[in-house]
């Protein structure tokens, strides 16, 4: 499986596909943790992996009315057996239909509009959204619409409740949507709403087939989101309040970042992270502070360095996390 996988990614380029926009994408990390010292994954989401973005737009005498996108990646998890450690993620899968001015359907693996990872592409960096808190997981399967509602944009969608893994079992399903403003005055806000039955995994991937848990996780929630862009400097956060079946879940995150002026390669980012799993019993709550630096080294390769300082209830010890990143995504 794994030499078919590379073959795939690195062979793609070639022939029918020479007509749309490829990308190959290369992801290393490596870091230490206080707990588990030397570490090369990060959120269980986040390893070292090789891959490919393809984006194809089908155009008439009217324009684009017709776009693709597959995105994969091959990565490995240090943490698992060695035989299951390799797999295939698929990340973005989807088509686009615009009927009209505005309007589009969506079917595929694509984001739920909830929240602020509706707006932000968190893909590579390592400052995540509150989505795989608040839903369990960032892209799942199913069909969406979007379109305008006054001067505002309007999306939503039913998905399987699935994730990265593409599963319909235990009654699962998502069903989401989002309000926001059109980015005017360098400012945007949003407000999100989703109820589903979602499956759990420890697992996040796509082939081989994930272990599923024993049943769906009945989730409801409301989301704030904010973007707002001062100068140099862009500051940006979400706010969640929902149910986890009997419990009540909460988190807020804010994000600073800022590009330093005489030196336009390197990003500032600091973020603060809390979420809670069950707001009355005051149990499963996380608290982060987490600057990372980002250094531009071409148009296609960035270095970040991030230290992550974390309060946990459910640990005696204050966790400590140093993170190095390589990343490259370019033709």
């Amino acid at each position: 499986m794994k030499t078919a996988l590379v073959m795939v990614i690195m062979i793609l380029p070639v022939g029918s596909l020479a007509e749309g926009l490829l990308y190959r994408e290369v992801n290393l990390l490596a870091g230490y943790r206080h707990e588990e010292k030397v570490i090369s994954t990060f959120n269980e989401r986040m390893k070292n992996s090789i891959g490919m973005e393809y984006f194809h737009p089908f155009a008439n005498d009217y324009g684009d009315f017709l776009t693709g996108d597959l995105q994969l990646r091959l990565s490995y998890d240090s943490t698992t057996e060695r035989q299951d450690a390799w797999a295939l993620e698929v990340h973005s899968a989807w088509l686009e239909y615009r009927p009209g001015l505005g309007k589009a359907f969506t079917v595929g693996h694509f984001t739920p509009p909830f929240g602020l990872e509706t707006a932000l592409d968190t893909h590579s960096t390592l400052h995540q959204t509150l989505a795989s808190h608040a839903i369990g997981f960032k892209k799942d399967w199913g069909l969406a619409y979007r379109s305008f509602v006054g001067r505002y944009n309007w999306q939503t969608a039913v998905q399987l409740g699935s994730g990265m893994g593409l599963e319909h079992r235990h009654g699962s399903y998502l069903l989401s949507t989002r309000i926001s403003t059109t980015v005017a005055d360098a400012g945007r806000y949003g407000l999100s709403l989703m109820t589903g039955n979602t499956l759990t995994t420890e697992q996040f991937r796509t082939l081989p087939a994930p272990e599923w848990g024993v049943k769906s996780v009945e989730k409801k929630g409301i989301a704030l989101d904010w973007e707002q862009t001062l100068g140099i400097t862009i500051l940006r956060g979400e706010l969640h309040m929902g149910r986890r079946e009997s419990a009540t879940t909460a988190g807020v995150m804010t994000e600073w970042l800022t590009a330093i002026p005489d030196f336009q390669e390197i990003t500032l980012k600091i973020q603060g992270f809390y979420w809670t799993d069950d707001w009355q019993k005051k149990a499963g709550r996380t608290l982060t502070l987490f600057p990372v630096a980002e250094y531009r080294l071409s148009n296609t390769t960035t270095i970040r360095l991030g230290y992550a300082h974390e309060f946990s209830s459910t640990a005696q010890e204050k966790d400590r996390l140093l993170l190095l990143q390589l990343y490259y995504y370019g033709q």
